[in-house]
């Protein structure tokens, strides 16, 4: 999870829209203005600080940025009805009436979602669609368990949770469904999260996937759902989801967290700004994650519930209440900043329709930023027996292994083995060393 603080982005004097003016941001208290440069206040895991003001159509000044002259500071949230207009007695009345008498689906537990269907924008009817509705996961770390967490409460239907890597100790601070005896088992984040999940809502499916998101098989993981979540901790993948959500229309959250600040953006493929709108370039260079830096979990908190909650408004057919911003916000300074993005009719993605992700073909490893460690990818699909492996195996280091993964400790690495032939090599940032170990041992 990248940095907020040093990208640089410039704005495009053609296209920039009335109102950026004069801001100071929030982060670094750096002027910008139509044609000059700032540095992008956004944790765009991984994204560049090259925004896009083609598509940076309206800056809010008036957001607790210091130095800004403002007569009345605004939250800008959407205005809230009066007593008058929502009469708390009628809304009772009408969610009882609603929760006690709504025979379109017998066998909803009502009792369960009893103040959610007392919230009038859901009611008896929009808790119907949820449980009909279908949303995916990609990533299960911290903001992933709290995005999980909140919609299997809610009562989405069908969730699927899609990652790579295995619960670890350092993990339990902020990912809310894990515990130690996940860590202690090493289990897939997914599976761990599935298992946990199903305990809390037996109405709702979720289904935990053990796979590495690439180019080779997002579109079949996402396909058949109607919203995605980003979980994901890297650039590559969220440009990858953004290429996919735009080939196929399907509408997803961003959000990245590091350290206290949080930043996400709903995009409709379909009306809506996409990521590579605002963030034509992936970043260069180091950059801070929660490995470097940290992270604290109100910060993750705030972004998943942004991010569930524009999920919920989608899922129940409500488009026209999405907040439509980019929002950022440094939760232990106070500070908020919000960009109403537009789209970049230049924009090589959903202009130009150039998939540049999504057709790449590239190396079989990856080094896992922060971890000391590499993930290497069979060179072509394999199915390994860990049972097998765990015998050929043990004449050489210490083995563990659970019905997921094998982890396998041999000199100075340790290789934990999934059943598909992805291995994470820990001991090492070089991907040719990590390349060798696992042919050594598990084969090229």
């Amino acid at each position: 999870m990248p940095r907020f603080r040093s990208w640089i982005s410039t704005i495009n004097r053609r296209s920039c829209a009335k109102g950026i003016g004069s801001v100071i941001s929030p982060f670094i208290g750096q002027e910008a203005g139509p044609g000059r440069s700032i540095r992008a206040a956004f944790p765009a895991a991984g994204h560049s600080g090259g925004l896009n003001h083609r598509s940076a159509g309206r800056v809010r000044p008036e957001f607790f940025l210091p130095g800004c002259e403002v007569a009345r500071p605004t939250v800008g949230l959407p205005r809230r009805q009066s007593v008058r207009e929502s009469s708390v007695g009628a809304v009772l009345a009408a969610g009882l009436r609603n929760h006690k008498g709504c025979a379109s689906n017998p066998s909803m537990n009502r009792e369960k979602y009893s103040r959610q269907i007392l919230f009038p924008p859901i009611g008896a009817e929009g808790q119907k669609k949820l449980l009909e509705s279908r949303a995916v996961i990609l990533g299960c770390g911290a903001l992933g368990t709290a995005q999980a967490n909140a919609l299997t409460r809610s009562g989405v239907g069908t969730l699927r949770i899609v990652d790579r890597d295995f619960v670890e100790e350092s993990n339990l601070q902020r990912q809310i469904l894990f515990d130690e005896a996940d860590a202690h088992e090493r289990l897939p984040k997914a599976i761990a999260a599935a298992r946990k999940l199903n305990q809390i809502n037996s109405e709702a499916k979720v289904e935990g996937v053990v796979e590495d998101v690439d180019n080779r098989n997002i579109e079949k993981l996402v396909s058949g759902f109607q919203v995605v979540l980003d979980g994901t901790d890297n650039f590559e993948a969220r440009y990858l989801l953004n290429e996919v959500a735009v080939k196929h229309g399907l509408p997803w959250v961003y959000g990245a967290v590091v350290a206290s600040y949080g930043m996400t953006m709903t995009i409709l493929p379909e009306s809506t700004a996409c990521l590579a709108c605002l963030f034509p370039d992936a970043p260069e260079g180091a950059h801070d994650t929660c490995d470097t830096v940290g992270v604290i979990s109100p910060a993750v908190s705030w972004v998943a519930a942004i991010q569930v909650t524009e999920a919920l408004k989608i899922l129940l057919g409500r488009r026209h209440e999405l907040h439509g911003a980019m929002l950022a916000y440094d939760i232990w300074k106070n500070q908020l900043q919000e960009i109403r993005p537009r789209k970049d009719p230049q924009c090589r993605v959903c202009g130009a329709r150039e998939f540049a992700y999504l057709n790449r073909t590239g190396p079989t490893h990856t080094s896992l930023c922060g971890r000391d460690s590499v993930q290497i990818h069979a060179a072509a699909p394999r199915q390994l027996d860990l049972a097998e492996l765990r015998a050929r195996l043990e004449p050489f280091g210490r083995v563990r292994a659970n019905e997921f993964l094998l982890v396998f400790a041999v000199d100075a690495y340790e290789l934990t083995v999934f059943s598909d032939g992805r291995a994470i090599v820990k001991g090492t940032h070089d991907p040719a060393v990590a390349r060798t170990v696992y042919a050594k041992y598990i084969g090229a």
